[in-house]
């Protein structure tokens, strides 16, 4: 009798032992699934990081392989070294070149009315002559390296909008005080794109890469729907 009842305690003993292993297996388990989850953040986020820092780094690497002196008495030949913005004809009410300050991370609008507004702002610098704007826009990184003006790197245009129609509206609009029906909107050459549609079935990555975009200052596709 004793020798069944230590039989049956020895049983009773080892399932307890093997509920309490498969309770310490089940909560291991689920501490794995949440490691999961943020082994995929923080995946989001080194790519989020890589997306943004080192795709430009690549791209000078291997696109940027001219000086951009080349480009300098071909600028020249149309407009004088040091020659200011402002001389231009009054006909001509502005002008705007748009460049992307490596530097700071954010966009350069050049034009009479950014240079005479914006003044001794280190973050933002708008003092630059005619050709030193069209020289800044003008720094296509597949081409060309960028330029330099007191230590800070700037970049093509393009690197902020393909099309500079919505800006170059809204500041004849808004600045200029332009009203909308006293304007019309020209563009040659430019690039006509639709807008896109976000598809219901995007992965994670689509997203991710969504994101980054959405996380520039400045959208570079600014077409002419936008106006």
């Amino acid at each position: 009798m004793g020798s069944r009842e230590e039989d049956a305690g020895r049983q009773l003993s080892s399932i307890t032992k093997l509920e309490y292993d498969i309770a310490r297996n089940l909560e291991h388990y689920n501490k794995l699934q949440n490691y999961k989850y943020y082994a995929l953040l923080i995946s989001l986020v080194v790519f989020f990081l890589l997306a943004q820092y080192l795709v430009h780094g690549i791209e000078y690497a291997y696109f940027s392989t001219r000086s951009n002196g080349v480009l300098r008495p071909h600028i020249n030949a149309i407009v004088p070294p040091g020659y200011e913005v402002n001389n231009i004809v009054d006909d001509v009410k502005d002008v705007m070149f748009l460049s992307w300050d490596v530097n700071n991370r954010s966009p350069r609008f050049f034009s009479k009315w950014t240079k005479n507004t914006h003044k001794g702002d280190p973050a933002a610098d708008y003092d630059f002559t005619l050709d030193q704007m069209v020289f800044a826009s003008a720094s296509n990184l597949r081409y060309f390296h960028p330029y330099v003006k007191a230590g800070n790197l700037y970049v093509s245009g393009e690197n902020v909008a393909v099309s500079p129609a919505m800006y170059t509206f809204l500041q004849a609009h808004q600045q200029m005080n332009v009203t909308q029906e006293d304007i019309r909107l020209v563009s040659i050459g430019g690039v006509d794109t639709n807008s896109e549609k976000i598809s219901g079935k995007m992965s994670i990555v689509d997203w991710a890469e969504r994101l980054r975009y959405l996380y520039h200052p400045a959208k570079k596709h600014t077409m002419n729907f936008f106006t």
